[in-house]
């Protein structure tokens, strides 16, 4: 008997060891190869990136519980800088930032000093730098879905547990293409005691050929369920842009010049005489004035001239027509990147925040905020000839908000308010200043628990006085605010009008379909909200169209003469605070 048992064991055994090498030696599954693509991409996209010294922008939102609102902000944080993603992080900061110091890969608070730490948001646009593979992780296929127009392999993924160090835990999703990962949610592994690793979603668009770049990280943290301290409860907005900007676009847009050689080449300029003393003056503002919009430019702060500068444009053509204005040279408008709300002047040329426009609700509201530039310019508020100097150019591009400012002082801010208004009641928007001070309410209502949103680093912060002031007035006669009432919508969410092309720093404006409100917590003022874009594929002849030698003047100026105020030609207004990326 005893025989026959170890007999029997001994079967089992040696079956046993066959079935582990038959295991081994089957040939790997067809999820295995969608794997080994997937890391291999994922190496070369790191690879890719490392070239690359992008801007990065964070702004964080401290929330807190509201009964009627859901999660309201109760503060806020803001970081802007210039990062590169070698073997370590790095980052030049562009403002000095409140609330923040640099420690630690991945973490993003550190609890003993209550601050926020922006090298960990920053650190999101990446899954894993040291090891995104098959030896350090699980991967468990989910099934398909759409982003944009890309059909997507979902994937969720799990650091081995053998694996040192922090990790990613969450799930991707992969473009069934090239195999690139265009997505990944999830937070680091192992979580800290202090709670230092946070919940975030990050989004690539492709950028050039086969690459895709990290452009939006939405992170937060606020369920019950969350370890961090309560004194971080947040939503935060990362972006990055400026891949293709600067110096080296410039340098290969000089390789592609053409210069004729014959001599039938003529001088374009209009005139060939000297210019007079006032002609001459006003090309030397004009110097100054070009001279910073294109340093702006080059440090990745200014978007490119298209076509929401015609909208802008527009704006303005009917504040000047119905206040018979004839300016030489003609006004130009222009978009900064950054989310702060502020805006400026510079000779000619007005420049709004990307954040502000987000937030303006109504043509009516951002006709209010050109028309105080506009005033600005007409009272020679903001000219600035010792920009004409170009050595004054020749900084640092981090030191942009340190050697470039456009503000007015008390006294110019009181004049051109007083302007502006009388401006706006000539104008087409007459009849809608109630809303101008509805969103100028709002404004006032926030700007206590969002400070760093309501800042301007360059210009004009929207801040209202107490002392009669022409902008406090048109508040003072607006109805009060109403949160429950889905009809009233004072200001939008951030992130809802404009859209920027990480690549190359354009902007566009969205065409979101109105949503209708169902609840008072969707209505969110100034707010920060996740992230959504359509995913698409670049083609080649896009590309090629992107990286031809392009001319970036601004919007064409249209001559006050024989023209007419176009009313609604913005086509900014909205029905509804909905209209997120």
């Amino acid at each position: 008997m005893n025989r026959k048992v170890s007999k029997i064991c001994m079967l089992v055994l040696v079956l046993g060891v066959a079935a582990i090498a038959i295991a081994q030696a089957r040939p790997a599954t067809a999820f295995d190869g969608l794997v080994d693509r997937v890391t291999a991409q994922e190496a070369a996209n790191m690879k890719t990136l490392r070239q690359y010294t992008p801007i990065v922008e964070t702004y964080i939102q401290d929330m807190k519980p509201n009964n009627e609102l859901g999660e309201v902000p109760a503060g806020d944080h803001y970081f802007l800088g210039r990062v590169s993603f070698q073997k370590r992080l790095e980052d030049q900061s562009f403002v000095t930032h409140r609330g923040f110091t640099k420690r630690w890969l991945h973490r993003v608070t550190d609890v003993a000093r209550n601050r926020y730490l922006p090298d960990g948001f920053a650190q999101m646009a990446i899954i894993d730098s040291s090891g995104f593979n098959r030896q350090n992780y699980n991967f468990h296929y989910v099934g398909r879905e759409f982003l944009g127009s890309l059909r997507c392999v979902v994937i969720d993924v799990s650091p081995k547990k053998h694996v040192h160090g922090s990790r990613f835990l969450g799930r991707i999703w992969v473009e069934d293409q090239d195999d690139n990962i265009v997505r990944f949610n999830g937070t680091y592994v192992p979580q800290a005691a202090n709670g230092s690793y946070v919940h975030f979603d990050t989004w690539r668009l492709n950028m050039a050929p086969g690459v895709w770049l990290p452009a939006y990280v939405y992170s937060e943290e606020l369920g019950k369920e969350s370890k961090l301290d309560r004194t971080f409860r947040f939503k935060a907005q990362t972006r990055f842009w400026g891949y293709d900007v600067g110096t080296a676009a410039r340098e290969s847009e000089f390789t592609q010049v053409l210069v004729d050689t014959n001599d039938t080449v003529k001088d374009q300029s209009k005139s060939t005489e000297d210019l007079s003393p006032v002609a001459s003056q006003r090309e030397w503002d004009r110097q100054a004035e070009d001279n910073v919009l294109e340093r702006l430019q080059t440090a990745g702060l200014l978007a490119k001239s298209g076509d929401v500068d015609k909208v802008l444009a527009t704006v303005v053509n009917n504040l000047e027509i119905t206040n018979n204005l004839n300016i030489e040279p003609p006004v130009r408008a222009r978009v900064l990147l950054t989310t702060p709300i502020e805006s400026f002047a510079i000779g000619h040329t007005i420049v709004l925040s990307r954040g502000l426009l987000d937030v303006l609700p109504d043509e009516a509201s951002l006709a209010a905020v050109l028309a105080r530039e506009l005033a600005n310019i007409t009272l020679g508020h903001n000219v600035n000839t010792s920009y004409a100097f170009s050595d004054r150019m020749q900084f640092p591009d981090y030191q942009a908000f340190n050697r470039l400012h456009f503000g007015d002082n008390p006294v110019q801010e009181e004049a051109a308010e007083k302007r502006a208004v009388e401006y706006l009641k000539n104008s087409p928007y007459k009849d809608k200043l109630v809303d101008v001070g509805l969103f100028l309410r709002q404004l006032q209502n926030r700007q206590k628990d969002l400070p760093n949103l309501i800042r301007a680093h360059l210009g004009n912060t929207l801040t209202l006085r107490d002392n009669g002031a022409e902008l406090t007035s048109l508040m003072n006669s607006a109805p009060k605010l109403d949160p429950k009432n889905l009809n009233q919508i004072a200001a939008l969410p951030l992130g809802g009008r404009i859209k920027v092309d990480p690549w190359n720093d354009s902007v566009e404006m969205l065409k979101n379909k109105p949503v209708a409100l169902i609840s008072p917590n969707e209505k969110m003022p100034f707010e920060v909200t996740p992230f959504f874009p359509y995913l698409t594929r670049l083609n080649e002849t896009t590309v090629n169209d992107a990286e031809a030698p392009q001319q970036t003047p601004a919007a064409a100026p249209v001559n006050n003469k024989n023209r007419t105020p176009v009313n609604g030609s913005a086509k900014v207004a909205v029905n509804d605070g909905s209209s997120n990326q």
